[in-house]
């Protein structure tokens, strides 16, 4: 924020920003900051026909056209348009959503769906909620073997089962990928 960065850090940001120009130069992935609007969005997918769209943070968005009295309606405004979207457009829609502090108080700080801000039109329009949770017994080996330890709930798959115990899984950031965890494992072990 202040860009007070180390010539390391300056490094690695560099290196970052080469991986996501050489994504973007495939392609196969697209990064459009600044599309706070679900306008914007949908005209977006209607030119560009994606695969899949991610939307960082519902909380962050707006509408150019339709005005609304509290945060609740404009939630639902959007994750309605989100899932009509998908249908129209035949795309798959990730929606990035923040959990309330209320999170915090539930046993082992573990999220659930009634923490979803505003949950009930997320709840209502997805056809799948995955709760994403670290743990904090995971951080001192996270440490040492410089992995990411998370765990993994489906709490809502509108065709199949949800899961009752959270999926412990390996996070690869290198790869932007999920292993699932075995006890014993670790990624750089392999």
């Amino acid at each position: 924020r202040t860009g007070r960065l180390t010539d390391s850090e300056w490094a690695e940001l560099g290196k970052g920003l080469t991986f996501i120009e050489k994504l973007e130069q495939s392609g196969n992935f697209k990064i459009y900051e600044g599309c706070n609007t679900i306008e914007t969005i949908a005209e977006l997918v209607k030119r560009e026909k994606p695969f899949m769209v991610v939307v960082d943070q519902l909380q962050q968005l707006t509408s150019k056209t339709q005005k609304f009295d509290n945060n609740r309606a404009r939630f639902s405004y959007m994750t309605r348009q989100l899932q009509l979207l998908a249908m129209e457009q035949n795309v798959a829609v990730w929606l990035a959503c923040q959990v309330n502090r209320a999170a915090n108080v539930n046993p082992d700080a573990r999220p659930t769906m009634d923490n979803l801000k505003e949950s009930g039109s997320i709840e209502e329009d997805s056809d799948n909620v995955i709760l994403i949770h670290r743990d904090k017994k995971y951080e001192e080996e996270q440490m040492l073997k410089d992995i990411r330890a998370i765990e993994l709930s489906v709490a809502k798959q509108r065709s199949g089962e949800t899961t009752g115990e959270p999926i412990t899984m390996i996070f690869n950031p290198n790869r932007f990928e999920f292993i699932k965890r075995v006890d014993g494992f670790a990624p750089n072990e392999t």
